[in-house]
Parts: C-alpha cells; structure tokens; sequence
C-alpha cells in the first residue's frame, strides 16, 4: 500500500477496527495493515489515549464523526435491551354472520425512505433512527454495507419493527480554549505532536491559519 500522506488520530476510548471499517468505509484489512502495533482488531482505552494512524482523508473524517464512532461501537457491541411487541392474542368467537374483515383488519406493514447525503454510512444511518444495520440490510436486500449518496433506503416503520433504544446521550462539558505561541524553529506539526494533537485535529482547532507558513509568537489554540 502507497499513501501520499498519513495521518494519527489518538482515541479517547476502547474501539474495534471493525467498527472504524462499517462507520466510514474503510476497510479492515487496510487499518491491521498501518497499525501493526495491535495485536487484535481491538484497540484498547489507556491513558494517554491509543492512536490509529491511516490516509489524511480517513483519518480526517474519523474526527469529525468522533461521536458517531462510539455511539455505533456501544451499538455494536453493548446493545441497549431491545423492545420486542407483545404477543396477539386470537380470541376465538362462536360462529356467527359476523364480518370478520371488520372486526380483524389485516396488519399492514409499512416503511418510510431515507436518502442517503454526503458522509452519511450505515452505521451513522442506523444510529439515527434506533435500528441495527443488519435490519436496514435486510430490508433492503442489501449483501454488504456500502452505500452511495442519493440512494433510498427502505426502513420499516410500525408493527413488527423492532425498536433499539439508543444509548442516552450525555451532555459534554464545554472545553476551555487553550492557546501557545509559536517559538523560533517550531513547525505546526512539531506543535500538534508536543500538545498530543494530530495535524488535522490542530488544523481544526486553528481554521484560516496557513499551517505551511508560521511566526514566531503567533497564537495558536491547542484545546
């Protein structure tokens, strides 16, 4: 394999490769490959924080859906109890010019389309309405999760849906900022990596700032 750049992303909790490969497409066997240091597809929480290091592009989407990784990894593996719809009870009436049509309607299934928009995957899709991707892949005759922008998704909405109730989401405290100034002979990712930060992850907190290009006591937030 030959990338033209690659990046780091350090993770603030413990993640499977497989749950990095269905959130944005990135396959599995390309992640073992550039983080040889794993001995599973496992990457464990520890402090500091384990990295994951791949092509600029991935790594760069892998931040900003940051949130949606480990909300589709405590789905994957630490489901919430789901809901399964009580049982129908069929009473048996005595014999009678009754219409049975009126009285039993039939059960109609129903769905509602989802389109799908740029950046979206099957993992972020199916943390959006409380469903597994295994459902959204079964409804719609689906072998594999790849997906492509402008495609409709059936989902299936009423009875005989099965309903998984997402983890609650806990409201994070707002970070304080944090600035340093830039020292003679310091480059931007000489300053990423003294402060724990990936480039992109710098380069996010600093937009508009040329990263080729600094000065000596320029500001620069790094939290």
């Amino acid at each position: 394999m030959h990338y033209a750049q690659l990046d780091t992303m350090c993770l603030s909790g413990g993640v499977h490769m497989n749950t990095i490969s269905k959130l944005i497409g990135w396959n599995i066997e390309d992640i073992k490959a550039l983080n040889p240091i794993y001995k599973t597809t496992f990457i464990p929480k520890s402090g500091p924080g384990q990295c994951v290091s791949g092509p600029l592009e991935k790594i760069g989407l892998l931040v900003s859906l940051e949130d949606s990784l480990y909300a589709l990894e405590r789905q994957i593996y630490f489901p919430q109890p789901v809901l399964v719809p009580k049982p129908i009870v069929e009473v048996i009436l005595p014999e009678s010019p009754v219409d049975t049509l009126a009285t039993n309607p039939a059960v109609i299934e129903s769905f509602i389309y989802h389109k799908v928009k740029a950046g979206e995957t099957m993992g972020t899709i199916s943390t959006k309405y409380g469903i597994s991707v295994e459902q959204i892949m079964e409804w719609n005759a689906l072998r594999t999760t790849n997906i492509y922008i402008g495609q409709r998704l059936k989902l299936k909405n009423g009875p005989g849906a099965i309903t998984i109730t997402p983890a609650p989401v806990v409201p994070r405290a707002q970070p304080v900022k944090k600035y340093y100034n830039v020292r003679a002979g310091e480059t931007f990712s000489k300053i990423a990596q003294r402060h724990g930060l990936t480039q992109a992850q710098l380069s996010k907190l600093n937009p508009g700032v040329n990263i080729n290009v600094l000065t000596v006591g320029q500001r620069l937030r790094i939290k």
